[in-house]
């Protein structure tokens, strides 16, 4: 006899490299690259390798700055498949930014749509009379969620509800719940300094399990070029590699070591980045000093 139930497994996608533009789960993160700049990203993950059905994903995304500093724009398209289903999200994003002298704050908004889709055509062995045949799935979700961001040159400190409601063809709603994200990072060493280092941390919590923890290291070895290493608990610790081209071209990929027991079916997992950094004005073009990768 076999036994069908509805699951919510890994319903916000999972990143390693999540520094690598923030604004996939904080609206308020748009136009963080300062005046009149915007970048664009692009983001591969193949989890669980060698582990049929497990989650792929392809993320792309875009954020301007306008109007003098004081808002940001975002877009983001996300393309993930798990098994039988697959879903995509769709998510524009709004942020209105304070100008703290030395420092920003930004309260962001996101408004978009999460498509969900199943085919159990895929499955082997199971015929449409079966009394446990289940039927394909559509599921259409409005989401609207709220993101706060605060950044200097070398510090940030932000905080997203992502999907704060979401609203859908039942049971469409149930696949969106609430997951609340607080993320934060810093440089070490100034711009004359040799080897720097950019600790981050991400706590991502939902009530119906436990808070995960994703702690992250990047050490600038030379101007453009880093090492990093990352632990996310109960899952995986990863490396990751960035290079940085002419202050306007990001290069990146990661590897995870799985830790936890599907270590024994997968081979870890492997994300790989592209990203373009871009000014709309060259004429307000500013002295910086080096941003390296991720925030800065």
């Amino acid at each position: 006899m076999a036994c069908f139930t509805v699951g919510y497994s890994q319903q916000e996608i999972i990143l390693t490299k999540y520094t690598f533009n923030s604004l996939f789960f904080n609206p308020a993160y748009a136009g963080s690259h300062g005046w009149d700049e915007g970048s664009l990203n692009l983001h591969y993950r193949n989890q669980w390798l060698g582990l049929e059905g497990a989650p792929t994903t392809l993320m792309a995304g875009g954020e301007l700055n306008m109007f003098e500093d004081r808002v940001g724009l975002g877009l983001t398209l996300a393309k993930e498949s798990i098994g039988l289903e697959s879903r995509l999200d769709i998510s524009t994003n709004y942020a209105y930014r304070i100008d703290l002298g030395d420092s920003h704050l930004a309260g962001g908004l996101r408004v978009g749509g999460s498509f969900y889709g199943s085919d159990f055509s895929k499955l082997s062995n199971v015929e449409a009379s079966d009394p446990n045949y289940v039927s394909d799935v559509d599921y259409k979700v409005f989401t609207t969620g709220v993101g706060i961001y605060y950044h200097s040159e070398d510090f940030y400190l932000g905080g997203a509800i992502p999907a704060l409601v979401a609203i859908g063809n039942d049971p469409g709603a149930a696949y969106r719940q609430r997951h609340f994200y607080l993320h934060s990072g810093l440089m070490i060493g100034d711009e004359y300094a040799s080897i720097k280092f950019e600790p981050s941390i991400l706590l991502k919590y939902q009530k119906a399990a436990p808070l995960q923890a994703t702690l992250g290291v990047n050490v600038w070895l030379i101007e453009g070029f880093a090492v990093g290493g990352h632990w996310r608990s109960s899952d995986a610790l990863a490396l990751s590699v960035e290079l940085l081209l002419d202050q306007k071209y990001r290069i990146a990929a990661a590897y995870d070591f799985t830790t936890s027991e599907l270590r024994k079916d997968s081979n870890g997992t492997i994300e790989l980045m592209l990203g373009y950094n871009f000014n709309t004005s060259p004429e307000t073009q500013r002295i910086k000093n080096i941003r390296h990768g991720g925030r800065f």
